[in-house]
């Protein structure tokens, strides 16, 4: 998508185009303004069918946050009921409300999948010897 609407500097990565819109490119603006618009629309759908109290969007999507969230929560605000009723009144919170809507980024942004993967094997492992969750779990 990026190719096509910004042929003159082809960007090779979202990373680029990320730093094309942050810098005020309105061609590079209007890729994250898709991509809020469309995870929007497979965010409604999840929240109007499951209407759980949290979505968390993971991987690289995360470090592009600023770019693309005010046009997903605008667009879900305008295509879901449920959302306008359940929102929350902040969307970063620091706790959490019960009976609200929370869609946030995960924290590990992109190194969450290789974290993942590593931990498998210790889960198998805790699985094995009877210690169950408790190997994973931290403080």
């Amino acid at each position: 998508m990026a190719r096509e609407r910004i042929p003159d500097l082809s960007p090779a990565t979202a990373q680029d185009v990320a730093l094309l819109a942050r810098s005020g490119d309105a061609r590079a603006v209007s890729i994250f303004d898709t991509v809020g618009h469309s995870l929007a629309i497979a965010l409604t759908s999840l929240v109007n069918t499951l209407n759980l109290p949290m979505y968390l969007l993971g991987g690289g999507v995360c470090e592009a946050w600023d770019l693309f969230a005010p046009t997903m929560f605008r667009d879900l605000f305008q295509r879901s009921y449920i959302y306008r009723l359940t929102r929350p009144d902040k969307l970063a919170p620091s706790s959490l409300e019960g009976n609200k809507t929370y869609i946030l980024g995960a924290q590990l942004g992109p190194g969450a999948g290789l974290l993942g993967a590593c931990l498998l094997p210790y889960q198998s492992k805790a699985l094995q010897s009877g210690m169950g969750e408790e190997l994973l779990v931290h403080q």
